[in-house]
């Protein structure tokens, strides 16, 4: 039986070897490997596996279609490929996700099980794709990681992702806010994650706070990551950044529509924060979009109140 260590080097030199192509590639192998035949095998072995199943090097004309589903749903116990389903964590229009085992890296991993209604349109399908490529490349500890786009048994598409265990802040928020140093600190670490991705020009579309986890021993990880409305736009992220953190100050729903005087307004924000952050708040909130602020200026400004 391989050992937990060989098995994390084969993983990592796999997962970087996974966002190169050709000429790339081949040359970061060799280097990673050296001489360890073995080692090579044992990575292109992984490699191989997703080349067949893999619908990001297909067309997404071409993987869409009535038939891209299973007749009947998959559901817990059941095995796709090398994935063991172990429980349901949620579903929604996106698909169902559930907590699997990877028998073949011997991990846990997240799986995304995409309905008809989201492989069927070859325009998002395609965004995703590109989306998934991107993040795929990207290191950064507050983006929870897309390990690949498979199609597996019965033309069922799924996203294979990071397992994250933790707290929503939808979830940790219930109970009412959480206190200002820490929501601070979540909202620096969220801002932080969207300046990566939107500089990759990843745009998340859907930030809220049942995508943002609050983990058990890291940082705050934002998932779900393009999988959002087709028309998202960077300023869409930095207004549902504004909500995640209003709602983690004030343990509310912030108010659609302008500012007021109403329990989901501005003047339920808590009376310490700083007058910096509160006006970094209302311009993500602003009503119109081309008036929000960018995420690596909302970082910047938190990254400076961190420091005081």
């Amino acid at each position: 039986m391989m050992d937990a260590e060989r098995w994390q080097r084969i993983e990592a030199i796999y997962h970087d070897a996974s966002a190169l192509a050709g000429d790339e590639r081949a040359a970061y192998l060799r280097e990673a490997c050296s001489d360890d035949l073995a080692l090579l095998a044992e990575v292109r072995s992984l490699l191989d596996e997703d080349r067949p199943r893999s619908f990001l090097d297909t067309p997404a004309a071409k993987v869409g279609g009535a038939d891209a589903q299973p007749s009947s749903a998959p559901g817990v116990g059941q095995r796709l490929g090398n994935y063991i389903l172990l429980a349901s964590l949620g579903a929604g229009s996106a698909g169902e996700v559930f907590r699997a085992d990877d028998t073949k890296r011997r991990r846990e991993v997240a799986i995304r099980l995409l309905p008809a209604s989201f492989t069927a349109d070859p325009q998002r399908l395609w965004r995703f794709e590109r989306d998934a490529r991107a993040l795929a490349a990207l290191k950064h500890p507050g983006i929870a990681s897309i390990y690949g786009l498979k199609m597996l048994e019965h033309r069922q598409h799924a996203i294979i992702l990071e397992m994250v265990h933790g707290l929503t802040i939808a979830a940790r928020t219930a109970s009412g806010a959480i206190p200002l140093p820490l929501a601070l600190e979540y909202a620096r670490q969220v801002a932080g994650a969207l300046a990566a991705a939107h500089a990759s020009r990843v745009v998340h579309g859907g930030v809220r706070t049942s995508n943002i986890v609050i983990t058990f021993d890291g940082p705050c990880k934002v998932l779900d990551f393009g999988i959002g409305p087709t028309n998202r736009t960077t300023p869409d992220d930095m207004r549902g950044f504004g909500r995640v953190l209003f709602q983690m100050a004030t343990g509310r729903t912030p108010a659609d529509g302008p500012a007021d005087s109403s329990g989901g307004g501005m003047s339920a924000l808590p009376g310490d924060l700083p007058d910096s952050v509160r006006n970094l708040l209302a311009a993500c909130l602003d009503a119109l979009p081309e008036r929000r602020p960018d995420a690596r200026t909302v970082l910047l400004q938190l990254e400076k109140q961190h420091s005081r």
